[in-house]
C-alpha cells in the first residue's frame, strides 16, 4: 500500500518561501535553492495535461542569412547557451517553442529589421509536460486578456493539502517574472523551480504561458531527446523580416518559405512566399484569421496549407 506524503506545514513553507526571497541571486548557487525548494514541493499536487498527436507547435530564431538545414533551427549546441534561461542553466539545451506563431516575434525580442526564421512542427507521439505560471494572479500581472488555463481536475479522493494554493502561487509568480536582458542572474529560481518540475523521466517538457506575450498564448520548453526521438518533424519554415514593431503587435514580411526537407535536413527554400493554389474550376477558399495568421478553408472545411 502506497502511503502519502505528508506535506510541509504552512509555517515551514512561509519559512523556505522567505529565505528564497532573501537570497543574493548574484552569488547563490541553482541546487542550493533547489535544496531550499524542497519543504515547498513536499506534498504539493498538481494537474498537468497529456497531449495527443498533431499538436502544432512554432519555434523562432534570429538570422541574418537564411539556415540551411534544419540542424540550425531546432535546439542549439551546448557550446552555443552560453547564459541562463528560464528553464535551462548555460549549457544545457532544450527546445522552446510556442502554441502561437505571433508569441516567436515576442520570445526573441524581434526589433525592426531583423530577419527571423519561424519554424512549424507538429506532434507525432503523445506529449506529457508539467506546468508552471497558471493562476489568476500571474495572468493578472502579465496583463493577459484570457483567462488561466486549467488542465483537468483533481480527483475527489485526493486530499488537496491546505497549503496547495500556496504553493502553487509562489511557483507560478517566481516563474513567470520578468527578467531584463543582462540580469539573466534572476532566472536561478525559475531554472530551479523547473528542473524539479520536469527533470523525472516521466515528463517531456514544461508548459508554461508566454511572459513576453502577456501569457496570450503558450510555450513549451521540451527535452531534446523529444526531438531526437523524431516525436515531433518540421512541417513548414519562413524567412520572415520585421518591419515595424508598435502597440504590441509587429508587422512582418515573409520573404520565402519552404515546406519540404531534404533526408539529410536540407531545407528546400522556394525562393519566393508562400500562396495557395486553385487547382480545379470553381474552387473557392475562404480566409480567416487563427493565432495571428491567415489559414485558408475550402469548401468542405478543411485546412488548405500553402504551397
Amino acid at each position: 500500500m502506497e502511503v502519502p506524503i505528508k506535506p510541509s506545514s504552512k509555517e515551514e513553507i512561509q519559512k523556505a518561501i522567505k529565505t528564497i526571497k532573501k537570497l543574493d541571486l548574484k552569488s547563490a548557487e541553482i541546487d542550493t535553492i533547489k535544496e531550499l525548494l524542497t519543504p515547498i514541493f513536499k506534498g504539493y499536487i498538481i494537474t498537468t495535461p497529456k497531449f495527443q498527436p498533431g499538436l502544432t507547435l512554432y519555434r523562432g530564431r534570429c538570422f541574418e542569412n537564411k539556415p540551411t538545414n534544419v540542424s540550425e533551427i531546432t535546439y542549439p549546441p551546448k557550446k552555443y547557451i552560453r547564459s541562463d534561461q528560464r528553464v535551462n542553466r548555460a549549457g544545457h539545451p532544450v527546445f522552446y517553442c510556442s502554441t502561437s506563431r505571433s508569441a516567436v516575434f515576442f520570445e526573441v525580442d524581434a526589433k525592426p529589421k531583423d530577419k527571423i526564421v519561424v519554424s512549424k512542427w507538429e506532434t507525432i507521439e503523445e506529449l506529457l509536460v508539467n506546468n508552471v505560471g497558471y493562476t489568476k494572479t500571474c495572468f493578472f500581472n502579465l496583463k493577459s486578456n484570457r483567462e488561466s488555463q486549467t488542465w483537468g481536475e483533481i480527483k475527489k479522493e485526493v486530499n488537496i493539502p491546505e497549503t496547495n494554493d500556496l504553493v502553487n502561487e509562489f511557483l507560478s509568480q517566481e516563474f513567470t517574472k520578468i527578467v531584463p536582458a543582462g540580469k539573466e542572474y534572476l532566472y536561478k529560481i525559475s531554472i530551479a523551480i523547473a528542473e524539479k518540475l520536469f527533470s523525472d523521466d516521466l515528463f517531456d517538457g514544461l508548459l508554461y504561458p508566454t511572459i513576453s506575450m502577456r501569457a496570450n498564448a503558450d510555450n513549451f520548453a521540451l527535452k531534446p531527446r523529444y526531438i531526437e526521438e523524431k516525436k515531433i518533424v518540421i512541417k513548414m519554415v519562413e524567412y520572415i523580416q520585421i518591419d515595424t514593431k508598435e502597440d504590441f503587435k509587429y508587422r512582418i514580411t515573409v520573404l520565402d518559405f519552404a515546406n519540404s526537407f531534404k533526408e539529410d535536413g536540407t531545407i528546400e527554400w522556394k525562393g519566393r512566399p508562400p500562396h495557395w493554389v486553385l487547382r480545379e474550376k470553381g474552387d473557392e477558399l475562404k480566409l480567416i484569421a487563427k493565432n495571428g495568421k491567415w489559414v485558408a478553408i475550402d469548401k468542405a472545411g478543411n485546412i488548405v496549407e500553402p504551397e
